[in-house]
């Protein structure tokens, strides 16, 4: 230990030094953080002749915010728009304490964009924070630490939100970014202001940029990704983590952010630029506090000549060849989520031409026609054009925001990701992950599976699946019925063990995420 915790009590990080077995000639240094929000501490002595050691429960220091000493100060730069931008640039570092919703890894960073500093409102990509629980650290300003958290991640789109309070900056004085919130193109001169690795700001011309449509492969465990957008390309951006595509009044006209995908086996991460008003939706979605509103349809673009061949009426042709040449196009509709109205009023192949009876030819007007209760879409199917009323699905601006952990394996309420890539929505729990070590794991409890029935009694949703297993005493076998996404059925008997894997319950409120322990005395 390099640097003892201190005297008064706080719990400030620690500094060490450790080596890594199989290279102890080199070593590295960390800190160590003490944290009691999601885990327990114990003092353990070794006792011979029984199971466990001899452990108890102990009480670790809460961290406080560390306090500034004097006046913060906001860096000034020689540029303008530097001058304008940077200040509203921070770096955000997230990490995960538990699996949830098949998240790829567990520490995660990137660049955010203050857009509201009265609210504390900061915009990033959702491959800096995929999902609503862990815990954020903020660094404005390259040196000024401030703890975030997560209040809202879209649903389709690569942004999230995170809110931090003002009070924290000591009165810190500085201009939030504007959004712009309309669909008008790229200004002529954009520049790019990079936050880099090293806590530095560069200032760099874009002079081209194409406007592409981004699209993936279904993820092999169903995880957040992007949906099918339309997002711009930039070449020969230098490296940085992240940051915004500005006007030379300091407008954001678009995010250079990090899009996470899987290739193959492994997940991929590539940058594109997405455009502003996407985050400014977001923004707007998250102020009103509504629900997002999902077609529950996966739609990309099609040549009008494809359309022609499935019937598409010459009334149509004639209206589909007024729009603009760069917008000369039909929808088409490639998946559908299971459960949803969507699924049981429209069909996978349907051509999408109008939304309440405006023609629509573009991916972003359609999201924004849908956010209502209900909305009549005209689709070509079959050579014949009519009209079919859909229900959008309401969707929070959350995600997960439960979890139970019983004898080391991870569960929650199927998360929307696992209807649409899996096409599957069963009654039941879905596990998220399994500890390395755990009875979970030994007894072969896979993650990516549903429990149905806990020793046969059916399980639909985590209270039920809760009841049952608050039941289960200390080394009591316990049949779970499992399903898997491609439908096969088993039985695994499971032994829990609380001494080491405890049950947990995680759930969010208003006041953030509570702990609850229901095994540890």
């Amino acid at each position: 230990v390099l640097q003892q915790p201190a005297e008064d009590g706080s719990a400030d990080p620690i500094l060490v030094r450790f080596i890594v077995p199989g290279r102890e000639f080199t070593s590295s240094v960390a800190t160590v953080e003490f944290d009691n929000r999601w885990f327990k501490h114990r003092d353990c002595s070794r006792k011979d002749g029984v199971r466990f050691w001899d452990c108890s429960f102990i009480e670790l220091p809460e961290r406080t915010t560390q306090a500034e000493t004097g006046e913060i100060a906001v860096p000034g730069f020689r540029d303008p728009l530097l001058n304008r931008v940077a200040p509203a640039l921070v770096r955000v570092d997230f990490s995960i304490p538990y699996p949830l919703d098949n998240v790829y890894a567990f520490n995660f960073n990137g660049v955010g964009l203050v857009v509201d500093s009265e609210l504390g409102l900061i915009a990033l990509d959702r491959n800096t924070v995929p999902v609503g629980l862990g815990d954020a650290e903020v660094t404005f300003f390259g040196s000024t630490l401030v703890k975030a958290s997560v209040v809202f991640l879209h649903p389709s789109h690569n942004v999230a939100l995170l809110k931090y309070d003002p009070a924290d900056l000591q009165g810190a004085s500085f201009e939030a970014l504007e959004l712009q919130s309309d669909n008008a193109p790229l200004a002529d001169d954009l520049f790019m202001i990079g936050y880099r690795q090293d806590g530095t700001f560069r200032k760099h011309p874009v002079d081209d940029t194409s406007r592409l449509t981004i699209g993936f492969e279904p993820p092999r465990l169903a995880r957040f990704q992007q949906s099918i957008v339309d997002a711009y390309g930039v070449p020969d951006m230098p490296p940085s983590l992240g940051g915004p595509l500005v006007d030379a009044d300091g407008v954001v006209r678009a995010v250079w952010m990090s899009f996470a995908y899987q290739e193959g086996q492994e997940i991929q991460q590539q940058e594109w630029a997405m455009p502003a008003q996407v985050v400014a939706e977001a923004v707007r979605l998250y102020k009103s506090g509504a629900d997002f509103r999902s077609l529950d349809a996966t739609l990309d673009y099609r040549p009008i000549a494809l359309a022609r061949q499935r019937g598409l009426p010459d009334e149509w042709l004639i209206k589909l060849q007024g729009l603009a040449a760069e917008s000369r196009r039909v929808l088409y509709l490639q998946q559908l989520v299971v459960g949803t109205d969507a699924e049981a009023m429209l069909n996978v192949g349907d051509f999408v031409l109008a939304i309440n009876g405006e023609l629509v030819a573009d991916l972003f007007r359609v999201e924004q026609l849908v956010q209502a209760e209900s909305v009549t879409v005209t689709v070509l199917r079959e050579g014949k054009v009519f009209d079919v009323d859909v229900k959008p699905s309401a969707v929070p601006g959350f995600g997960t925001d439960r979890l139970v952990q019983w004898a080391g394996a991870t569960f929650q309420e199927a998360h929307r990701d696992v209807a649409l890539y899996n096409g599957v929505n069963p009654d039941g729990v879905y596990i998220s992950g399994t500890q390395q070590g755990s009875p979970a794991l030994w007894d072969r409890l896979y993650r990516n599976r549903f429990v149905t029935a806990v020793d046969g009694v059916d399980v639909t949703n985590i209270d039920e699946f809760l009841e049952q297993i608050l039941t289960k005493k200390q080394d009591e076998i316990t049949r779970l019925s499992v399903l898997t996404v491609s439908g096969r059925r088993s039985i695994v008997s499971v032994q829990p063990e609380f001494n080491f894997w405890p049950t947990v319950e995680l759930k969010r409120n208003e006041s953030g995420w509570q702990r609850i322990d229901h095994t540890l005395k």
